[in-house]
């Protein structure tokens, strides 16, 4: 069935790309063919979510974007037909992860930002990522964008190299005990350390 995500994808999303930036993508066999996972990327400005989903290239994909952005109706009735849902950033709550747990068991792809507020800096990631994958049993795929912050006009006269790296899958580990709250930091920090290493850090 062709949904609007798709039709979006396909038809606006990929030719605007195309005329403003040139995609390079490495690293596309560590990406699982079947079942769901999450992909777990660095955060330099809002055209980030774009070419990352381009990258990924699946109607799989899915969004988190805050709920700011779902205002009024109508946008937010478009936002979640192109397959983003809605998370409140400064209070981030049970539905958020139920959301993604939810789609990961569904078979789907979740694209989280750990380090957060999008920044040219390296951020501090924080747990969510692994967490969700830990809840749903799902890998966690780390990815390194490098490229533009924003589009702007100039870049239709010289396109810009976009150039995304995805690293070895990551997969929690979910045995329960005391020490769920350090094996879900580890998983943190080795994603860190690989999205700095794929960034050549």
């Amino acid at each position: 069935m062709t949904t609007t995500f798709h039709l979006m994808r396909r038809y606006v999303v990929r030719p605007i790309a195309a005329l403003v930036g040139r995609l390079d993508v490495t690293g596309r066999q560590h990406l699982p063919d079947q079942g769901g996972y999450v992909v777990a990327c660095n955060h330099m400005g809002w055209v980030d979510p774009l070419w990352l989903g381009l990258a990924v290239d699946s109607d799989r994909v899915h969004y988190m974007a805050k709920r700011e952005l779902f205002s009024p109706a109508p946008l937010g009735v478009l936002m979640r037909q192109c397959h983003v849902f809605p998370v409140d950033r400064q209070r981030p709550g049970p539905d958020t992860i139920k959301t993604a747990v939810r789609l990961l068991g569904a078979g789907q792809v979740v694209l989280v930002f750990p380090g957060g507020t999008r920044t040219a800096e390296a951020a501090s990631f924080k747990r969510g990522a692994a967490t969700i994958a830990a809840m749903a049993g799902v890998p966690v795929v780390p990815a390194q964008y490098s490229g533009p912050t924003t589009i702007k006009p100039a870049h239709l006269l010289k396109r810009p190299a976009v150039r995304i790296a995805f690293g070895a899958p990551i997969l929690p580990d979910r045995r329960a005990g005391d020490d769920t709250r350090a094996r879900i930091q580890a998983v943190t920090d080795r994603l860190e350390q690989s999205v700095a290493e794929l960034a050549g850090v």
